[in-house]
């Protein structure tokens, strides 16, 4: 369950800024392969199929709003490869499918709106400093795979895209991690560019199976 500060600024128009709980995600199937072997290193990996349900909060008079009012579907295959002790890299590999708006932003005078499918990826290559303390850097790329759609009609040249790179870092304590990363964005078509930071606070429950250790891109 996302909570989110959104503040957008464009040069064509829309600008605004939202802050609230975004849409719920649920995951019906999560497979894990954990402490497997790649070319005699350690291998983890995981794949889960997941649902965004449209709970975030959304008016459609708003530029800006943290829920979609559409929802949708993805899936990921994610894995961390340990090169040596000290050094790893993780990957997270998304196809996403977006739901129909039915109620689109008002100024779009438009009875529908649909985001196109796309492929995407979170990377990250991190190495710890000390058993409780990893560095690294990471980022991510987005590449939309069709036009969006307005009031049922395809978009022409409507494909978003972008890549980000930047710093990371991790820190661990028992069964506790807490990650920090910023990312700076790039190459950006379609779409605001900008920065991202994102803070994540994770726990691990004792009686789960054993996982990878807290990493940059997962």
């Amino acid at each position: 369950l996302p909570v989110a500060s959104i503040n957008v600024n464009t040069d064509f128009g829309p600008k605004g800024q939202q802050s609230g709980v975004g849409d719920l995600i649920i995951s019906p199937l999560i497979m894990e392969w954990p402490n497997r072997m790649l070319l005699g290193k350690p291998y983890f990996s995981r794949f889960s199929v997941l649902a965004v349900l449209p709970t975030g909060s959304y008016v459609a008079s708003r530029p800006v709003n943290v829920g979609s009012n559409s929802g949708g579907a993805f899936a990921y295959y994610s894995f961390t490869f340990v090169l040596r002790p000290q050094l790893e890299t993780s990957w997270r590999i998304f196809y996403l499918w977006n739901a129909q708006n039915s109620k689109p932003f008002t100024a779009l005078s438009a009875s529908t709106a649909q985001a196109g499918q796309a492929i995407h990826a979170n990377y990250a290559v991190s190495y710890a400093i000390s058993p409780s303390l990893r560095i690294g850097a990471n980022g991510y790329a987005f590449q939309q795979l069709n036009e969006h759609r307005l009031g049922g009609t395809s978009l022409t040249r409507s494909r978003e895209r972008v890549v980000a790179f930047g710093p990371g870092v991790v820190l661990s304590s028992g069964f506790w991690s807490a990650i920090a990363n910023v990312d700076f964005e790039t190459f950006a078509r379609n779409r605001p560019e900008g920065y991202r930071l994102n803070l994540t606070l994770r726990r691990v429950f004792p009686h789960m199976p054993s996982t990878p250790p807290p990493i940059l891109a997962q």
